[in-house]
């Protein structure tokens, strides 16, 4: 396998200047290539892009920044959420070494069909975008493909089930005990759990479809080969414009190029450590657990992050940077 140089790309959901400098303080020594995606960013830092819009579609983030990102001196970009920790160990020239990535290869954390309805966001995000906006011609389908194309496309990757959308697990909240001495909250959990029942009841009796064929998954870590940057930004660029929900957008414009070959977690031989939609409460509470160990057994200094941080986790998130020094 031939050393491969990455590029680092720290995307910012929202402005949040103070980070700048422990951003580049945590990552610059393993990535000399660098740069921060900031929303409305007005500084003059030249390591700091500029991007505009919404943090619920931050995939136009990295279509804004594609110029300046292709004048980086690099092979691949790594793209990290600001609140993501990285483990360590992984830097410029190891990291496709250490994923066991080839050439060409993109990495996400994984996917998820959304037609199983596990995940409540990816069922409801995956109507509420429109690609037939108002405003916008259908220019757009020159550029990606068709929803029939789409749909076989993932279909013949084992990536969708259906476009159908019939189901949608229910986020069941558990009583507080005891019961009454918290009668005001359980109330209110009382009041959720009939509102998800009725709502995932709606779905089975009257499906809906998906705006377009997608899939789901985390989004705050991936690997862009440099030399399909601009196909991907193409789809991205669209995506945005559809308003499709950035968690699905990044993923299933990965899953539609042609020939794309993806590195997922689970054959890196590194865990993922995210905190992401507490549907499974038990890792939720074990990844929340073990970011406050590594923070206080780092007694909140930049410097010895690297002793605390648990080796077999590829990245940790979220970890708070103003909880840092």
């Amino acid at each position: 396998m031939s050393e491969r140089k990455t590029g680092l790309v720290v995307l910012y959901n929202h402005n949040y200047e103070k980070n700048i400098g422990k951003i580049r303080r945590i990552y610059k020594e393993r990535f000399p290539e660098m740069r921060q995606l900031m929303p409305f960013y007005y500084g003059n830092d030249p390591e700091v892009i500029r991007v505009f819009d919404n943090s619920f579609y931050f995939q136009t983030y990295i279509a804004q920044a594609f110029d300046k990102l292709m004048e980086m001196d690099c092979d691949d970009f790594l793209i990290i959420g600001d609140d993501l920790l990285l483990n360590p160990a992984l830097n410029a020239t190891n990291l496709h070494e250490k994923l066991g990535m080839e050439e060409g290869e993109f990495y996400l954390d994984g996917i998820v069909p959304v037609s199983p309805g596990d995940h409540i966001r990816a069922v409801e995000e995956a109507q509420r975008f429109s690609s037939w906006p108002p405003g916008l011609d259908s220019s757009a389908f020159r550029i990606v493909p068709s929803y029939d194309e789409a749909k076989e496309i993932l279909q013949g990757r084992g990536a969708l089930e259906s476009v159908s959308l019939s189901r949608h697990a229910p986020l069941y909240l558990k009583w507080r005990s005891p019961f009454w001495s918290n009668l005001l909250t359980n109330c209110g959990y009382v009041k959720s759990n009939v509102f998800q029942f009725l709502l995932s009841l709606s779905y089975r009796l009257a499906p809906r479809k998906m705006a377009y064929p997608c899939v789901f998954g985390y989004s705050d870590i991936l690997v862009v080969p440099k030399s399909r940057m601009r196909e991907l930004c193409n789809y991205l660029e669209v995506f945005g414009a559809w308003r499709m929900f950035v968690e699905l957008a990044i993923p299933t414009a990965i899953m539609l190029l042609k020939d794309s070959r993806v590195k997922f977690a689970d054959a890196t031989g590194f865990k993922p450590g995210n905190v992401w939609y507490p549907s499974n409460m038990e890792h939720y509470n074990r990844v929340k657990s073990l970011i406050d160990q590594m923070v206080a057994k780092a007694q909140g200094q930049i410097s010895r992050l690297p002793e605390a941080f648990p080796e077999e986790y590829l990245y940790l998130h979220p970890v708070k940077l103003s909880q840092l020094e």
